[in-house]
Order: C-alpha cells, then structure tokens, then sequence
C-alpha cells in the first residue's frame, strides 16, 4: 500500500429525491438521495419564509439507483424500497417508538443472462391500497418485473422482529413477494406511470419508449394486481416528434409532452369531446384511441424549440406544474369533466410561463404554493409560486455537486487551491476550491497623516476602541478613538495621554482605567514608574499583568507594583525574538519564548511555587531561519494545549500535548509554508488565531489530526500589522497610512464558503494563466442558429479574477458565428518574433486549417484574438474530430493535438507571409484504434488514451530538441500498447507526471470508478501497475500534480527538521460524475513495509469495531448501516455463470477515510469537558479495541495531515 487516497470533498450530487410520509402519516418530508446515502428532510411552511431543516440522514453500503415510498398494511407511516448498483431490493422504515431506522433486506434479482440499461435510469414504481400492493421494477433491458406483495405479509410484525435482532444477520425475505418477469422486447423506456381509475379489477400502465432507431411511442399494459402478469393492451402509432415526459391524471389519462405539443389520451375506457375547437386544439387520431391536442406556439413559448419537459408535478385536479430540461417553469391549466361514465369533456389545456427555477431531476409539490426541486446538475431549491410577476420566489438552496469536468490546480506556496468545472449541458459551474474557514469583508477604511508601522489596542469599551499607533521606531505617535457602527464608523483623533510617548514604547494598555506602558526604560502605570529595569522586551495582559525582559535573559512578572515571579531562562545569552503567555488558572501561567536560533523554552508558573519549571526547551528550526513568532494557545473545553511557531523562511511549527498527561506524549510537526515576510502571529483572547505577511492574512485551524493548518483569507498589499478588536473585527494597518477596518466570519465547515460562479452555460475547460491571478474558461450552449434555423452548438472564453471569481470579460465570436471549442493550452513563448505575453491556443473542431488552432492572448483583463493562422502539411481537416491538445515542449511552441487522428505541430514564423503559421511536423501523425481520448508528452516520450483500447506509449526524437542546428527530422513516431493486468473498461481520463529522474508514473480512471497508475522506467521501459482501486463511481478527470510545487517539510522531532522528509507527497487529485473530490499520494520513505503492515492492522481493526462507523450527531438517533471500508473491487464488464459482474482483488492504495473519521471522532470526544457518562464509555471502548490505532495515532495524524491537498 504505497499510495493513500485522502477526500478532499465527498460526492454531494442529489440523484433522486421523493416526498412521503417517512416520519409521522400527519407530515410528509423530503427524502433525497445523494449517491449511497439517503438524506431525510422536515419542511416548515409556517413561517413568513419557509425553510427545510435536516432531519437524519442514512448511509448505504452501496450506490442507490431507485427509490419509491410505499404505504405498508397496518403502519401509519410510509416506507422506501430501495434498489442499489448489485440489483439488491431493500426497505427502509421508521420506528415511530425507537426513533430508529430500521432495513429489511427483500431480494436480489437475478442478473444471469440480463443485460443493465444502457442509457436510463432504473424505474421503481408502487401500487398500494388496503387489499393489495405490488412493485414494478425495470433495471434489465428489455425486461419489467412485478413483484406482488403476499396478503399474510405483516409490516408491523417484520418492524418489531428487525428492531429486536439488530445486532444477528439480516436475512432475505423472499416470501413477502411473488415475482414475475415481462420481455417488453427491444425498447429503451423513458418512462413509466400506473394509470389512474382505469378498472376496478386491472391496473394499466402506460410506458414510453423509444427504439433504437429512435422512434418514440407509447404503450399500455394491463397489470393483474393478483397474478402480477403485465399484458399488452395497446400499442400507439409512433410520434412525429419525440416525446419527452408522461403524466398521470386523476382522470385516468395521461398528458404526453414534446417541445411543440401537450397531447392528451383519456382513460382507455371513455370517449372524448373538446368544447372550443380551433386551429390550436382540436381531436385526433393515433390509431384507434381519440386524442387531445393543443399546439404550443412558438411565438409565445420559443424557448421550448430547445428545450424539453423533463419533470412535473400535480398541484391539483387542474394545475401541473411542469420544469425543463433547462430549469424553465410552467403551469400547465387542464380542465375537464365527465358526462355520464363514458364521455370526458375537456375544455382548457393552456400554459403559462413562470420563469427559471434549476435543472430539475425531480419536482414535488410541498404545501399550497411552495415546490421543492432537486437537481443533479445544479442547485436543488424550496421556491414558492407567486401571483405577480416575479412568479418564482427561491427561499433555500441545497447545496449539491454536479459531475466534476475538468480540475485546475493551482499552488502558491504551501496555499493550494482548485478551480473546478461541473454541471450538465443546461447548466454550469466554475468552482474555486478552497479552505475557506474564515471570511473577512472591508467595512470601512480610515486615513492617518502619520506613520502606522504598529497599532495597539488600548481599551475596549462596548463597540468603541482606543486606538495608539506607533511609528517605524517603536514611539507612539497618534491616538485615536474608534466608534464601530458598520458603514458609519467613526474614526477620529484624540489628544495623546500617554507621559511615555517620546520612549520606545514596547506594549501599552488601559486596564482599570489605568494606563500601563512597558518602554526600554522601565514600566509606568499612567506617569508612575513602578520599574526600573533596562527592558528589551514586554508584553501586557488584558488583566492587567505585564512581563518584562531584561539582562541576561531575564523575566519580570508583575501586576502594578506588585511582584509575580522572576524567571531565569535557560538560554541566558541567546536573542529572544517573541516571548507569549497565557494564564491557564488563577494562579498559573504558561510563559513561551522563542530565540534566533530556532530553538524555545517552556515554563510553567505557580504563584505557590518559588521558582518556575522549564516544561519543554527543543529546536524548531534551522539557526538560520530562527523563530520570528510564536503563540500558546489552550482549549477552554479540554486540557490542550498547542505551542506554535513560525521561522524567518516562512515554515510553521507546532507541538501539541495534553496538560493531564504532560510533554512526554506530545506531538510536533513542520510544515513548509512559503509566503511573502516577515511574517507573524496575532490572536484574540478566545485562541483564535491567524497570521500575516506583507501581502496576505492567513487562518489557522484545527482539522481532524487536532494540528492546526493554515489557509489564506485575504490578499492586501503592504500589510504592516493586524489587531483582534473583537470576535468579529479586525483592524488591519498599511504602508500607505490606512487602517482597515474588516468583519470576520467563521463557518463551521470547511467547504461552505467555496466561491462558485453560477452559469446556464457549460463550463468544460479551465486554465491559468501563469504569473496572473486569471484563469481562461471555456463554455458552451446549444441554440438555435438563426440564419439557417438549426440546432448548433455555440462556444465561448470566459476570463476569470480568481481572487474575487468575478468574471471580468466574455468573449463571444463575431456575427454570432457557430464554434466547437474543445481544449485549449498556454503557448511558451520560445520565438525570435515573441507572440503577445499570456498566449493560448484553443483546439477547435472545425473543416477549416485555419481554425483548428486559435492563439488568444490577455491585455489589459481583456481577451483578444489574433489572426486565422493556417496548419500546413495537414491535408484535409473535413473529417477530423479532436479532443484534446497539449504542450510537447515546455520552452517551445510544440503542440499534439488529439482525436481521430493525432498529430504535432510547431509554431513558426514565416517570413514570406510575415506572419506565423502551424507547421505540420513529418512522421507524427498517429491513429489510435478507436478515438484518442488524450495525448501527453513527458520527457521524450508521447502517452495517448484510446477510449475503448487503453494507454500507448511513443518514443518522439527531435533533433532540434538536443541542437538547435540540426537539420535531421523527426523519427517516425509510433505507439505501443501498454499491458497492465487490470485494464481500464472505457477509459474516461488520465494524466501523467515525472516522479524521478528515471522514471514516470501514469494514473488513469474509466468508467467503471476503477482507479490504477503505471510506473514506466523510461531507460528499459519495463511497465509496473503500481496500484489498482475502485473509488465507486466514474472517474471524469485527473490532474497529476508536480512533486516541485509541494514545497513542504516535515518531522516529528524538530531537532531533526531539516534532515526529515515528508513521509509522502501528492501524485494527483480526480473528480468524479457525482462531484467528488479526491488526491492520490505516495509513500516516499523507504521502506514502506513498516508503514503498510501498520495502516493494514489498523484497517482491519477499524473495520471490525463497528461503532466508529456511527459517528453520533444532534440530527440523527439513527443507526448508520455501513460505510465505506477502504476496500473496493476491481470492476468488469463480464460476468460469471451466475449472472454477476465479475471483480477482481485490488492492490496498492489504501483509503484514509476510516482513519480520519476515527481521528475526528477520537478529537471530539477528547475535546469535550463535559463528557457524558456514554460519551466516556465509549472513549475508553475505542481504546480498549483500536490499540493498534492508538498505539501508531502520532502516524496516522500525520500521513493525513500530509495527504490533505487544502
């Protein structure tokens, strides 16, 4: 197990979603699936605004594909069927007593001789009544099943046994059903719906379908609710256009809907008669059944020749409220009546636009006029229907994660971020992933005439502030009072009362209304000196304490004249940099001071003690860097305590211990934080934290290892300090003689603040631009052309400011033109004749030459376009279609482009047409088996993807790579295959990084979630498959990560911080079809043996104490079935004689998810002072049965603190 796979975000994406009574039959809830897990929702409609408010949520050991709700016999509260990705059937039900979930496992299907759908989703229907209840199930193609529930069945009865055998085996209940299977033949269905009051003893249902000529029509089946058999009632004459959505009236019809029609079929047992016939609604014919049609006008509605229904839902007997395909909503107005049993006379069918809500998998109707919409592709919403314009009013979001399209890594130092591409045709989002804990927005700045090198807070009084700043040598030169109130502060200069003003003033405060100040000469308390000792360095207290440093290294303790302690440091004739202490009790103190050296004492201080004892005295850094700050803070809740350090190059020390058992158990780490200095701590009095350098203010916070880390807040320029006025304010001072005034929010998770551009357009590709704060995007829509009325794809660049994610210039194509951009990538601008400063070339699919390579640049936040400049040497174009384009040399404008065919060109200058041309390089020209999903040049060798036929290798030989004079071409590039033992199954990406000298290291994913690399010794080019895994879902892209960029360096002893390497370091991070997020890393140290066998035992430890897979919280009571367990299965597309897809043992990669919700787990409970007597019990049962875990947690603390990319 030489690499880890560490969650940077978990997939979010909301599949499903459904509306029932889960909890109580008197209110129904929202139940939404989020990939394996099942999240139940309580909606207030009470309130002026209305809300959903989580409710419990459940984890499932697999993917879900299907959900439906059920009304159990003898239950007053619904229940779910489930069906997941190994064609299981389960229920879920809750016990309205216990306040427990509870899972009974129904069936498996058999999938021998079955083939999966191919391009829909699983269909789970219900029908339920007091006399009988039956499921319709399709998940095999060409297939439906009936499973008819038998009438002994009693719910309440299997409730009361599962709830009291929790802890014993699950069995299958296979008796509860009678099953039977129905060939619908060679069709793919859309959609299915049971038809309402159709006949008294047979149910119809009626099925969409198209063929695989891609007719669509409509079928009805008569269902026996005794026998379960579905029989064929009616076969309809195909549509002229493609229906996309059915629906169900109470009527027992149903309404068909396309782009330019609403058809309406009645009950199979009536006629029909329209009142106000005309040329938009009138009856017709399909076949012998009597039909409704209403003709959408384009004119009206021409927004629908685009678009489609995809989902809807009843309001009522008249109104249906219908979403497409794009998130525009309509009601649809159907009103009808029957005259006697036979005749329904319809008299409206109208439609009226709304206006956006999301892209919408499915829609529910909540309460009178509230709607809830859940949405894969972007965010799911409560919204309320208005009466006036605007109709739709959004109330809340549910934050999901559409499918993850492109990732763009971006490192500044240490401070990683991601710009992320996701969505769906009809919707898009640019995504800045980051650790965003802290949030700080200006509210106001002030002027000063002088200089403001320091501030310091004197004296807080409510909301109003003295406020002293001092000059660049240390001598307060300004007082003022600030008045906070927002926007309108107050900021305004008052008369100095300070008697020591024209001293170097080292700390000064008003405590009592007294005003203590420690100068080089002494301490006065207002104009009284109360000490007269040649100080160097102090530090007030908000009570009123102050310590001084003086000769020798020696420390004074005080409050006003009286006399605290004298402490001796150890390090007598070193050169303190900081000195910080905190007063943990009445009559305690911890004192920490930093030296030049690198090196720090810790001391602890009694009141009852003579003299003081030196808890800690290590180094932290090398004695060329030394400490420029350092900080002791303490966890009110608990016994903790972290010392933490920062040295002259910019690195972070910490060291954690725990007071009740003292420094032997301590833990300490480095890590490397590249930043612009000097750089400083600064906190406020509840250990709060953060710090800053010149140009950037960072937070520092505690993650699952309980180790802080750093992430950036705020860029300002010329930073020349940062006071706390409070919990939620900041001042911050400048080179330019401005303080500023910022409002500080903190949110409790990690990701809630991600900033994201929101679009109706498809993001597919992003890129940074080197050496900018910009990133180029390219989107796409598809609309209709106007000039010859088709249906055509349109791309265009957005600009990206990633500090702000703004937008800050589009650029669309002239005369609104029609263009397929694909991929695009930075051109070096290694040229005699330079190209424009920040050059790209964007591939484009187009049967010009001269318009499948353009070369964009940036000036001045502006996209500009050069010339059409022309590929010679490539014959015809007209039948090209390509995907992919790179760099082959990183200081030459070489590109491989990627497709059907795949090919390298060079930019060049041609004098003759004073201009510069793509020039066709011989013998590059390569076609792949099947379709060139990617192409990467890695030293001198090419890596290409073919979708179907896995990885190839090609060795390129460029003379002028080695002498610029040579006059030799390319050798003729070919490919070779590379053999792995697991191969990929449909290829959906991969990328590849230099991780030696000698060697490089291939990651790819396909569409089966499987996860695997390949080291190539490019000197004997022998090929080893370093790890094989199974991440659960398709893998959409990964990005290698270049070991430079990870400026990092860490030790467990710091005596040895420059000698110690990292224990691993990140190869490469993925995104997947459901929105996750993940980074692969790799064991440096050798041997790694040591290291596997422990996370091996620990594994299995945790897997078999099954409690730490609950992790308890204040929303659920209920029992977490499963998680995952770190072990996935190689998936494939054949099968074994019993129908089952067959997998194969995985290798090589070990998934930290269960350490790291043991570790959250472990830090929460220790963080806790006021432990229940249950939380204690289960703290100590961890540790009685994860002894290995405990034993190794200093290891496993640090490989995730290693492996975390944010």
């Amino acid at each position: 197990m030489k690499y880890l796979l560490s969650e940077i975000r978990p997939p979010n994406c909301i599949n499903r979603s459904i509306f029932a009574n889960i909890f109580t039959s008197q209110k129904a809830s929202l139940v939404v699936n989020k990939v394996n897990k099942l999240e139940f929702y309580v909606v207030h409609t009470e309130s002026d605004e209305p809300y959903i408010e989580l409710k419990d949520a459940l984890s499932i050991d697999e993917t879900i594909l299907a959900i439906v709700p059920f009304q159990p016999r003898q239950l007053d509260n619904e229940w779910l069927m489930v069906l997941n990705e190994s064609n299981e059937l389960f229920y879920i039900g809750y016990n309205q007593e216990t306040e427990n979930f509870v899972r009974i496992n129904g069936t498996i299907l058999n999938g021998n001789g079955q083939q999966q759908l191919l391009d829909v989703d699983p269909i789970l229907l219900s029908n339920f009544n007091e006399e009988s209840g039956y499921f319709i199930v399709h998940c095999f193609q060409g297939m439906i099943q009936v499973m008819v529930l038998n009438k002994d069945t009693k719910f309440d009865t299997l409730l009361i046994e599962t709830t009291n055998k929790r802890s014993k085996k699950n069995n299958l209940h296979n008796e509860i059903w009678n099953t039977n299977t129905t060939a619908i033949g060679n069709i793919v269905i859309h959609q299915m719906v049971i038809l309402e009051n159709t006949d008294k003893f047979q149910d119809t249902l009626a099925i969409l379908y198209r063929d695989f000529q891609y007719n669509y029509s409509l079928r009805y089946y008569r269902i026996s609710p005794e026998e379960g058999k579905l029989l064929l009632h009616t076969q309809f004459e195909e549509f002229d256009e493609p229906p996309s959505c059915i629906i169900a009236l109470k009527t027992g019809g149903i309404l068909v809907l396309t782009s330019l029609h609403i058809f309406y079929f009645a009950n199979p047992m009536v006629n029909l008669q329209l009142t106000g016939e005309s040329d938009s609604i009138f009856v017709s014919r399909n076949g012998e059944q009597q039909l409704i049609v209403k003709k959408i006008d384009s004119t009206n509605y021409p927004e629908l020749i685009t678009s489609s229904f995809t989902n809807y839902t009843i309001i009522d007997d008249n109104r249906i409220l219908a979403v497409t395909n794009t998130g525009m909503s309509y009601i649809i107005y159907f009103s009808s009546k029957y005259k006697g049993r036979k005749l329904e006379v319809i008299s409206t069918i109208n439609l009226i636009k709304l206006g956006m809500t999301t892209v919408a998998s499915d829609v529910h109707h909540i309460d009178k006029n509230i709607f809830f919409a859940s949405s894969k592709l972007s965010q799911s919403i409560l919204f309320e229907i208005l009466q006036q314009k605007p109709f739709i009013n959004i109330c809340q979001f549910i934050p999901s994660s559409p499918p993850l399209l492109n990732i763009d890594p971006r490192f500044a130092g240490m401070q990683c971020s991601l710009l992320t591409c996701g969505g769906g045709y009809d919707s898009g989002e640019l995504r800045k992933v980051h650790n965003k804990i802290f949030d700080l927005s200006l509210i106001k700045q002030f002027g000063t005439n002088l200089d403001t090198s320091q501030i310091l807070l004197l004296k807080m009084n409510n909301k109003t502030y003295n406020i002293a700043t001092k000059d660049m040598n240390g001598k307060i030169n300004g007082e003022y009072l600030l008045e906070e109130e927002g926007p309108k502060s107050c900021f305004k200069e008052i008369d100095i009362h300070c008697h020591v003003q024209h001293e170097l003033v080292l700390d000064q405060r008003i405590v009592d209304d007294n005003r203590i100040s420690v100068t080089e000469q002494g301490c006065y308390i207002n104009d009284q000196k109360v000490s007269n000792e040649k100080t160097f360095y102090g530090k007030i207290l908000e009570n009123g304490i102050f310590l001084q440093l003086t000769s020798q290294n020696r420390i004074i303790i005080q409050k006003g004249a009286n006399f605290i302690k004298t402490v001796n440091l150890k390090a007598e004739f070193k050169q303190v940099t900081e000195i910080d202490m905190v007063q943990s009790s009445e009559n305690k103190f911890f004192l920490l001071v930093a030296f030049d050296d690198g090196s720090y004492e810790l001391h602890i201080i009694s009141k009852e003690s003579p003299y003081s004892k030196i808890l800690l005295q290590e180094v932290v850094f090398d004695s060329n860097d030394g400490i420029s700050s350092c900080a002791i803070l303490f966890d009110d809740t608990s016994s903790s305590a972290w010392l933490l350090f920062l040295s002259g190059s910019g690195s972070i020390g910490q060291v954690y211990f725990d007071l009740n058992d003292g420094v032997k158990n301590k833990q300490a780490i480095v890590s490397q934080h590249a930043s612009g200095l000097p750089c400083r701590f600064f906190k406020d009095k509840n250990r709060r934290i953060f710090m800053a350098d010149r140009n950037q203010i960072f937070g520092l916070f505690i993650d699952e290892t309980n180790l802080y880390k750093a992430a950036s807040i705020i860029e300002i320029n010329n930073i020349n300090d940062v006071i706390f006025l409070n919990e939620e304010k900041i001042l911050v001072s400048t080179d330019v003689n401005k303080l500023s005034l910022y409002s500080l929010k903190t949110n409790s998770v990690a990701n809630a603040n991600d900033n994201i551009i929101y679009s109706n357009m498809l993001n597919t590709k992003s890129l940074h631009i080197p050496h900018t704060n910009l990133s180029i995007a390219i989107c796409f829509e598809n609309k209709i052309n106007p000039t010859n009325d088709e249906y055509q794809k349109y791309s265009y660049l957005k600009l990206i400011d990633n500090s702000s994610m703004n937008v800050v210039d589009f650029f669309e194509f002239a005369n609104n033109s029609s263009w397929d951009l694909v991929d695009m990538c930075i051109i070096p601008n290694g040229l005699e004749q330079t190209l424009p400063r920040y050059s790209f070339a964007i591939l484009s699919n187009s049967s010009n030459k001269n318009e499948i390579l353009l070369i964009f640049h940036i000036k001045k936040n502006k996209i500009k376009r050069l010339p059409l400049i022309d590929i010679l040497g490539l014959s015809d174009s007209s039948e090209l279609t390509l995907q992919t384009v790179g760099l082959v040399h990183s200081e030459k404008p070489k590109l491989i482009v990627g497709g059907n065919i795949t090919f390298i060109v060079e930019l060049v200058y041609d004098p003759d047409r004073n201009n510069f041309i793509w020039q066709l390089l011989p013998g590059t020209t390569v076609q792949l088996p099947i379709h060139t999903l990617g192409a990467i040049s890695i030293d001198k060798y090419i890596i290409m993807g073919d979708i179907m036929k896995g990885l190839y290798i090609g060795e390129l030989h460029d003379p002028a790579d080695f002498d610029d004079n040579a006059t030799e071409t390319f050798s003729k590039l070919s490919m070779l295959k590379l053999r792995c033992n697991l191969d990929p199954y449909f290829l959906t990406t991969f990328d590849a990084v230099k991780s030696t000298e000698d060697q490089m290291e291939i990651i790819f994913g396909d569409s089966l979630g499987n996860l695997s690399s390949l080291e190539i010794d490019s000197d004997n080019k022998d090929v080893k498959q370093a790890f094989a895994f199974n991440i659960g879902e398709q893998i959409n892209i990964i990005k290698a990560i270049d070991h430079s960029l990870q400026i990092q360096d860490f030790a467990l002893k710091f005596d040895k911080a420059n000698k110690i390497k990292s224990l691993l370091h990140i190869i490469a991070v993925l995104g997947t079809v459901n929105g996750g997020l993940y980074c692969i890393s790799k064991l440096e140290e050798e041997p790694t043996e040591k290291i596997e066998k422990i996370l091996e035992r620990c594994q299995m430890e945790l897997v078999s104490y099954l409690k730490t897979l609950s992790l308890t919280s204040n929303t659920t009571k209920s029992i977490t079935y499963s998680n995952w367990l770190s072990v996935k299965d190689w998936k494939t597309l054949s099968k074994n004689e019993s129908g089952n897809y067959i997998k194969k043992e995985t290798f090589g990669m070990f998934d930290l998810a269960l350490i790291r919700k043991w570790l959250y787990r472990d830090y929460q409970l220790n963080k806790s002072c006021q432990r229940n007597k249950s939380d204690e019990n289960v703290l100590d049962n961890m540790r009685a049965n994860l002894k290995v875990c405990y034993r190794n947690k200093s290891l496993l603390q640090r490989l995730v603190y290693e492996s975390s990319l944010l």
